[in-house]
Protein backbone atom coordinates (compact mmCIF):
# COMPACT_ATOMS: atom_id res chain seq x y z
CA UNK A 1 0.00 0.00 0.00
CA UNK A 2 1.40 3.36 -1.11
CA UNK A 3 2.45 6.18 1.61
CA UNK A 4 0.71 9.59 1.43
CA UNK A 5 3.39 10.96 -0.47
CA UNK A 6 3.27 9.08 -3.55
CA UNK A 7 -0.82 9.42 -3.53
CA UNK A 8 -0.28 12.99 -3.52
CA UNK A 9 0.17 13.74 -6.88
CA UNK A 10 -3.14 12.12 -8.27
CA UNK A 11 -4.73 14.06 -5.18
CA UNK A 12 -3.75 17.31 -6.61
CA UNK A 13 -4.57 16.22 -10.44
CA UNK A 14 -8.27 14.42 -9.98
CA UNK A 15 -8.88 17.64 -7.63
CA UNK A 16 -7.43 20.17 -10.12
CA UNK A 17 -5.94 22.34 -7.31
CA UNK A 18 -4.36 25.82 -7.86
CA UNK A 19 -0.73 25.87 -7.90
CA UNK A 20 -0.93 28.33 -5.41
CA UNK A 21 -2.55 26.40 -2.79
CA UNK A 22 -0.78 22.82 -4.21
CA UNK A 23 3.06 23.31 -1.87
CA UNK A 24 0.22 23.82 1.64
CA UNK A 25 -0.71 20.23 0.74
CA UNK A 26 3.03 19.14 0.13
CA UNK A 27 4.32 20.82 3.53
CA UNK A 28 1.17 18.98 4.83
CA UNK A 29 2.62 15.69 3.54
CA UNK A 30 5.89 16.21 4.50
CA UNK A 31 5.16 17.12 7.92
CA UNK A 32 2.90 14.13 8.97
CA UNK A 33 6.08 11.86 7.55
CA UNK A 34 8.60 13.70 9.44
CA UNK A 35 6.18 13.26 12.84
CA UNK A 36 5.64 9.39 11.71
CA UNK A 37 9.19 9.22 10.76
CA UNK A 38 8.81 7.39 7.76
CA UNK A 39 6.21 6.72 4.63
CA UNK A 40 4.24 4.60 6.54
CA UNK A 41 1.65 2.93 4.44
CA UNK A 42 -1.90 4.72 3.92
CA UNK A 43 -3.39 1.79 5.67
CA UNK A 44 -1.08 1.68 8.80
CA UNK A 45 -2.59 5.40 9.98
CA UNK A 46 -4.73 5.41 12.72
CA UNK A 47 -7.11 7.64 14.52
CA UNK A 48 -4.63 7.70 17.24
CA UNK A 49 -1.73 8.18 14.87
CA UNK A 50 -3.62 11.39 13.94
CA UNK A 51 -4.59 12.37 17.50
CA UNK A 52 -0.69 12.22 18.42
CA UNK A 53 -0.11 14.52 15.21
CA UNK A 54 -2.49 16.89 16.07
CA UNK A 55 -0.85 17.29 19.76
CA UNK A 56 2.68 17.52 18.00
CA UNK A 57 1.22 20.22 15.60
CA UNK A 58 0.12 22.02 18.98
CA UNK A 59 3.65 21.76 20.34
CA UNK A 60 5.44 22.34 16.74
CA UNK A 61 7.42 26.63 16.65
CA UNK A 62 5.86 28.20 14.08
CA UNK A 63 8.08 28.91 10.90
CA UNK A 64 9.92 25.64 12.45
CA UNK A 65 12.11 25.40 9.06
CA UNK A 66 13.53 28.63 8.74
CA UNK A 67 14.10 28.76 12.77
CA UNK A 68 16.10 25.23 12.93
CA UNK A 69 17.58 24.87 9.74
CA UNK A 70 17.92 21.19 8.79
CA UNK A 71 15.67 19.86 11.52
CA UNK A 72 12.57 17.72 10.83
CA UNK A 73 9.36 18.15 12.89
CA UNK A 74 10.07 15.92 15.95
CA UNK A 75 13.66 17.73 16.53
CA UNK A 76 12.16 21.44 16.26
CA UNK A 77 9.83 20.59 19.41
CA UNK A 78 12.48 19.37 21.50
CA UNK A 79 14.91 21.98 20.40
CA UNK A 80 12.38 24.58 20.77
CA UNK A 81 11.83 23.64 24.33
CA UNK A 82 15.06 23.39 25.46
CA UNK A 83 15.61 27.58 24.11
CA UNK A 84 15.77 29.93 27.56
CA UNK A 85 12.77 31.50 25.63
CA UNK A 86 11.10 29.06 23.76
CA UNK A 87 9.55 30.48 20.40
CA UNK A 88 5.64 30.60 19.66
CA UNK A 89 3.89 27.62 18.72
CA UNK A 90 1.44 27.21 16.00
CA UNK A 91 -1.98 28.48 17.01
CA UNK A 92 -4.53 26.03 17.75
CA UNK A 93 -6.85 27.51 14.63
CA UNK A 94 -3.98 26.88 12.63
CA UNK A 95 -3.91 23.65 13.26
CA UNK A 96 -7.15 22.91 12.54
CA UNK A 97 -7.37 25.32 9.52
CA UNK A 98 -4.32 24.52 7.69
CA UNK A 99 -2.62 21.34 8.43
CA UNK A 100 -5.31 18.94 9.80
CA UNK A 101 -8.22 20.24 7.37
CA UNK A 102 -4.98 19.40 4.36
CA UNK A 103 -4.29 16.51 5.39
CA UNK A 104 -8.30 15.23 6.06
CA UNK A 105 -8.73 16.18 2.81
CA UNK A 106 -6.12 14.07 1.03
CA UNK A 107 -7.56 10.95 3.15
CA UNK A 108 -10.91 12.09 2.45
CA UNK A 109 -9.97 11.70 -1.02
CA UNK A 110 -8.34 8.39 -0.26
CA UNK A 111 -11.41 7.32 1.22
CA UNK A 112 -13.44 7.99 -1.57
CA UNK A 113 -11.36 6.08 -3.89
CA UNK A 114 -11.96 2.96 -1.53
CA UNK A 115 -7.43 3.31 -1.31
CA UNK A 116 -8.87 3.31 2.49
CA UNK A 117 -12.12 2.02 4.38
CA UNK A 118 -12.38 5.38 6.30
CA UNK A 119 -10.93 8.57 6.94
CA UNK A 120 -9.09 8.43 10.38
CA UNK A 121 -8.75 12.29 10.23
CA UNK A 122 -12.50 12.69 10.90
CA UNK A 123 -13.25 14.46 14.21
CA UNK A 124 -9.94 15.39 15.36
CA UNK A 125 -9.61 18.87 16.08
CA UNK A 126 -7.40 20.85 18.28
CA UNK A 127 -9.93 22.30 21.19
CA UNK A 128 -9.10 25.97 22.18
CA UNK A 129 -11.79 29.22 23.45
CA UNK A 130 -12.14 31.46 20.72
CA UNK A 131 -11.94 34.67 21.50
CA UNK A 132 -15.07 36.49 22.72
CA UNK A 133 -13.94 39.80 23.45
CA UNK A 134 -13.16 42.57 21.06
CA UNK A 135 -13.51 41.45 17.33
CA UNK A 136 -10.44 41.15 15.45
CA UNK A 137 -11.89 44.19 13.12
CA UNK A 138 -13.70 47.05 13.06
CA UNK A 139 -15.60 49.48 10.84
CA UNK A 140 -14.26 52.74 10.15
CA UNK A 141 -16.16 54.98 11.62
CA UNK A 142 -17.00 58.71 10.33
CA UNK A 143 -13.85 60.01 11.74
CA UNK A 144 -11.84 57.92 10.76
CA UNK A 145 -12.95 57.83 6.97
CA UNK A 146 -12.72 61.67 6.90
CA UNK A 147 -8.60 61.42 8.06
CA UNK A 148 -8.03 58.64 5.35
CA UNK A 149 -9.41 60.70 2.54
CA UNK A 150 -7.92 64.21 3.43
CA UNK A 151 -5.83 66.23 1.82
CA UNK A 152 -2.73 65.74 1.53
CA UNK A 153 -3.08 62.66 0.26
CA UNK A 154 -6.75 62.77 -1.58
CA UNK A 155 -5.59 67.00 -2.65
CA UNK A 156 -7.26 67.13 -6.15
CA UNK A 157 -5.41 69.26 -7.51
CA UNK A 158 -2.98 66.23 -8.80
CA UNK A 159 -4.25 63.01 -10.25
CA UNK A 160 -4.48 60.34 -7.67
CA UNK A 161 -2.63 57.00 -8.11
CA UNK A 162 -2.91 53.79 -6.89
CA UNK A 163 -2.84 54.38 -3.40
CA UNK A 164 -6.12 56.43 -3.14
CA UNK A 165 -7.87 54.29 -5.47
CA UNK A 166 -6.78 51.09 -3.64
CA UNK A 167 -8.31 52.79 -0.85
CA UNK A 168 -11.22 54.23 -2.74
CA UNK A 169 -12.06 50.77 -4.61
CA UNK A 170 -11.68 48.55 -1.17
CA UNK A 171 -14.46 51.08 0.43
CA UNK A 172 -16.76 51.10 -2.05
CA UNK A 173 -16.17 47.60 -3.77
CA UNK A 174 -15.69 45.48 -0.31
CA UNK A 175 -12.56 43.65 -1.80
CA UNK A 176 -9.37 41.46 -0.30
CA UNK A 177 -6.06 42.93 -1.15
CA UNK A 178 -5.14 39.79 -3.52
CA UNK A 179 -8.58 40.25 -5.22
CA UNK A 180 -7.88 43.69 -5.83
CA UNK A 181 -3.95 43.70 -6.88
CA UNK A 182 -4.46 41.21 -9.81
CA UNK A 183 -7.94 43.02 -11.59
CA UNK A 184 -6.76 43.52 -15.31
CA UNK A 185 -7.98 46.61 -16.96
CA UNK A 186 -10.16 44.06 -19.23
CA UNK A 187 -12.09 43.09 -16.55
CA UNK A 188 -13.59 46.61 -15.79
CA UNK A 189 -16.25 46.97 -18.81
CA UNK A 190 -19.79 47.40 -19.07
CA UNK A 191 -22.56 44.69 -18.80
CA UNK A 192 -26.05 45.36 -18.82
CA UNK A 193 -24.94 49.17 -19.29
CA UNK A 194 -23.71 49.03 -16.06
CA UNK A 195 -20.22 49.45 -15.59
CA UNK A 196 -18.53 46.64 -13.19
CA UNK A 197 -15.20 44.95 -12.31
CA UNK A 198 -14.91 41.06 -12.73
CA UNK A 199 -12.81 39.70 -9.64
CA UNK A 200 -11.86 36.32 -12.17
CA UNK A 201 -8.37 35.62 -11.44
CA UNK A 202 -6.61 33.74 -8.48
CA UNK A 203 -9.16 34.05 -5.56
CA UNK A 204 -9.31 32.66 -2.06
CA UNK A 205 -12.43 30.17 -3.95
CA UNK A 206 -14.90 29.83 -6.90
CA UNK A 207 -17.26 31.35 -4.43
CA UNK A 208 -14.98 34.81 -4.58
CA UNK A 209 -14.68 35.09 -8.08
CA UNK A 210 -17.58 38.16 -9.19
CA UNK A 211 -18.90 40.82 -10.57
CA UNK A 212 -18.89 44.11 -8.89
CA UNK A 213 -21.02 47.21 -9.75
CA UNK A 214 -19.43 50.34 -9.38
CA UNK A 215 -20.36 52.76 -7.41
CA UNK A 216 -21.49 56.16 -8.87
CA UNK A 217 -19.60 57.98 -6.13
CA UNK A 218 -16.13 56.49 -7.63
CA UNK A 219 -17.54 57.25 -11.25
CA UNK A 220 -18.11 61.10 -9.88
CA UNK A 221 -14.48 61.15 -8.18
CA UNK A 222 -12.90 60.08 -12.08
CA UNK A 223 -12.33 56.42 -12.38
CA UNK A 224 -13.23 56.10 -15.27
CA UNK A 225 -10.56 58.50 -16.09
CA UNK A 226 -7.82 56.69 -14.04
CA UNK A 227 -9.18 53.44 -16.33
CA UNK A 228 -8.71 55.86 -19.45
CA UNK A 229 -5.32 56.87 -18.67
CA UNK A 230 -3.66 53.47 -18.17
CA UNK A 231 -5.32 51.94 -20.90
CA UNK A 232 -3.57 54.56 -23.01
CA UNK A 233 0.05 53.87 -21.40
CA UNK A 234 -0.18 50.33 -22.37
CA UNK A 235 -1.21 48.81 -18.88
CA UNK A 236 -3.02 45.55 -18.55
CA UNK A 237 -3.78 45.58 -14.28
CA UNK A 238 -5.71 48.06 -12.77
CA UNK A 239 -3.07 48.60 -10.54
CA UNK A 240 0.46 47.80 -12.02
CA UNK A 241 3.21 48.78 -9.91
CA UNK A 242 1.20 47.04 -6.86
CA UNK A 243 1.04 43.61 -8.95
CA UNK A 244 4.10 43.83 -10.36
CA UNK A 245 5.69 44.52 -6.82
CA UNK A 246 3.03 41.32 -5.22
CA UNK A 247 4.24 38.76 -8.79
CA UNK A 248 7.95 39.54 -7.83
CA UNK A 249 7.52 38.44 -4.28
CA UNK A 250 5.87 35.79 -4.84
CA UNK A 251 8.66 34.37 -7.16
CA UNK A 252 11.30 35.22 -4.93
CA UNK A 253 8.90 33.03 -1.81
CA UNK A 254 8.75 30.12 -4.54
CA UNK A 255 12.49 29.84 -5.00
CA UNK A 256 12.90 30.18 -1.50
CA UNK A 257 10.20 27.55 -0.66
CA UNK A 258 12.03 24.88 -2.73
CA UNK A 259 14.98 25.21 0.01
CA UNK A 260 12.74 25.86 3.32
CA UNK A 261 9.05 24.24 2.10
CA UNK A 262 7.50 27.43 2.96
CA UNK A 263 4.20 27.27 2.23
CA UNK A 264 2.91 30.06 -0.69
CA UNK A 265 0.38 31.59 -1.33
CA UNK A 266 -1.05 34.79 -3.42
CA UNK A 267 -2.50 35.90 -0.02
CA UNK A 268 0.95 36.27 1.84
CA UNK A 269 2.58 38.53 -0.96
CA UNK A 270 0.17 41.39 -2.38
CA UNK A 271 -0.64 42.36 1.00
CA UNK A 272 2.77 43.27 2.16
CA UNK A 273 2.98 46.43 -0.39
CA UNK A 274 -0.26 48.90 -0.45
CA UNK A 275 -1.99 47.44 2.09
CA UNK A 276 1.23 47.36 4.60
CA UNK A 277 2.35 51.12 3.98
CA UNK A 278 -1.37 51.65 5.35
CA UNK A 279 -1.27 49.63 8.33
CA UNK A 280 2.30 50.33 9.01
CA UNK A 281 2.82 54.20 7.97
CA UNK A 282 -0.24 56.05 6.58
CA UNK A 283 -2.99 54.90 10.12
CA UNK A 284 0.04 56.46 12.48
CA UNK A 285 0.71 59.42 10.36
CA UNK A 286 -3.32 60.61 10.74
CA UNK A 287 -3.91 59.17 14.36
CA UNK A 288 -5.74 56.39 14.14
CA UNK A 289 -4.36 54.26 16.56
CA UNK A 290 -6.96 51.27 16.86
CA UNK A 291 -4.60 48.17 15.85
CA UNK A 292 -7.93 46.15 15.04
CA UNK A 293 -8.64 48.98 12.48
CA UNK A 294 -6.00 48.11 9.67
CA UNK A 295 -6.36 48.17 5.69
CA UNK A 296 -8.73 45.04 5.85
CA UNK A 297 -11.38 47.09 8.06
CA UNK A 298 -11.80 48.80 4.20
CA UNK A 299 -14.41 45.28 3.43
CA UNK A 300 -15.38 44.76 7.16
CA UNK A 301 -16.72 48.22 6.82
CA UNK A 302 -18.24 47.82 3.64
CA UNK A 303 -19.74 44.70 4.37
CA UNK A 304 -21.89 46.35 7.67
CA UNK A 305 -22.17 49.04 5.28
CA UNK A 306 -24.57 47.33 3.19
CA UNK A 307 -26.32 45.59 6.03
CA UNK A 308 -27.12 48.97 7.41
CA UNK A 309 -28.24 50.17 4.45
CA UNK A 310 -30.73 47.19 4.01
CA UNK A 311 -29.37 45.11 1.12
CA UNK A 312 -30.81 41.93 1.60
CA UNK A 313 -28.38 38.87 3.04
CA UNK A 314 -28.26 37.30 -0.95
CA UNK A 315 -26.96 40.67 -2.36
CA UNK A 316 -24.32 41.04 0.08
CA UNK A 317 -23.07 37.52 0.06
CA UNK A 318 -22.99 38.32 -3.57
CA UNK A 319 -20.52 41.34 -3.24
CA UNK A 320 -18.41 40.10 -1.13
CA UNK A 321 -17.53 36.84 -2.28
CA UNK A 322 -19.48 34.83 0.12
CA UNK A 323 -21.56 32.76 -2.51
CA UNK A 324 -20.59 30.18 -4.74
CA UNK A 325 -21.28 32.18 -7.86
CA UNK A 326 -19.67 32.14 -11.38
CA UNK A 327 -18.01 34.90 -12.97
CA UNK A 328 -19.29 33.85 -16.54
CA UNK A 329 -22.85 34.96 -15.77
CA UNK A 330 -24.95 38.15 -15.61
CA UNK A 331 -27.03 36.07 -13.02
CA UNK A 332 -25.34 35.07 -9.73
CA UNK A 333 -27.82 32.46 -7.80
CA UNK A 334 -30.80 34.16 -9.21
CA UNK A 335 -29.57 37.80 -8.14
CA UNK A 336 -29.36 40.59 -11.44
CA UNK A 337 -26.29 42.72 -12.13
CA UNK A 338 -29.18 45.38 -11.90
CA UNK A 339 -30.15 44.67 -8.28
CA UNK A 340 -26.61 44.58 -6.80
CA UNK A 341 -26.19 48.21 -8.31
CA UNK A 342 -29.02 49.10 -6.90
CA UNK A 343 -27.82 47.69 -2.97
CA UNK A 344 -24.53 48.89 -3.77
CA UNK A 345 -26.09 52.12 -4.30
CA UNK A 346 -27.63 52.21 -1.50
CA UNK A 347 -24.11 52.83 0.40
CA UNK A 348 -23.64 56.11 1.87
CA UNK A 349 -20.31 56.83 4.49
CA UNK A 350 -20.70 59.58 7.09
CA UNK A 351 -17.31 61.43 6.75
CA UNK A 352 -16.33 61.35 3.48
CA UNK A 353 -15.99 64.68 1.72
CA UNK A 354 -13.99 64.19 -1.44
Amino acid sequence: MLPLSELLPRFLAERQIRASSQNEHVVSVRMVEEHFGEARPIYKITKRDVIDYKNALLELPSHYVKRFPGMIMPDAIAANKKRKEPFALLEPRTVNDKWLSSLRALLNWCAQNDIIPDNPANGIKASYQADKGKPSRVNFDPGDLAKIFANPLFDRSTPWGETQWAYLLSLYCGTRPSELAQVKLDSIRHEREILVMRIQEQTKNSGSQRAIPIHSELVRLGFADYVAVLRQSGAKHLFPEWYADGMKALRRAEAKAQATGTPITLNHHFPKFIPRRFNVTYRRKIGIVDSRKDFYAFRHTFKTGLAQAGVSKGIRDDLTGHADSSAGSVYVHGVSLDAMKEGIEKLKFDGMNL
